[in-house]
């Protein structure tokens, strides 16, 4: 029945549907993971391998590996990207990081410009209180999370 449904879909609505499924999948567990070791543990920053590890996991599994057989060949075809160098991945990281730092920067910037309330702007996470390599460690999750399944979902 669900099948039926599905295939009654128009192509769009399904591709949008499995895209956003994919980045919900992809980012929802790092992001947990970032969370809970800023609040459990903050000088530990755990959260880099977590990441790593999920991340591995996620385009292991998009790239055709993994159960249930049956789809494997699909998600092997529909990837569809090359594998990404280390140099490559090293520049994705840098500019991932680069692009948050600047947008944090900006918000700040629009706020002073536009005479906004300061609690327009204001984080949901003091991350003053965080040491310097755990905030780096969070910035650098959150780059990654946000480049890999959204390259996956989005890259057609």
């Amino acid at each position: 029945m669900f099948s039926r449904f599905w295939n009654r879909l128009p192509a769009i609505l399904r591709g949008i549907l499995v895209a956003e499924l994919v980045v919900t999948i992809g980012t929802i567990p790092p992001s947990i993971a970032v969370i809970l070791n800023l609040r459990m543990s903050p000088h530990i920053p755990w959260m880099l391998i977590v990441t790593a590890a999920w991340l591995s996991f996620f385009w292991w599994y998009v790239g055709g590996h993994g159960w249930p057989r049956s789809t494997q060949e699909a998600r092997r075809r529909e990837l569809r990207a090359p594998s990404v160098s280390k140099h490559a991945w090293t520049w994705a990281l840098i500019a991932g990081t680069l692009g948050i730092t600047g947008t944090i920067a900006m918000a700040f910037v629009t706020a002073r410009l536009a005479h906004l309330p300061r609690e327009a702007f204001t984080a949901q996470m003091d991350f003053s209180k965080y040491g310097a390599l755990t905030v780096i460690c969070a910035i650098a999750c959150i780059s990654a999370t946000d480049c890999l399944p959204r390259f996956q979902a989005f890259d057609r």
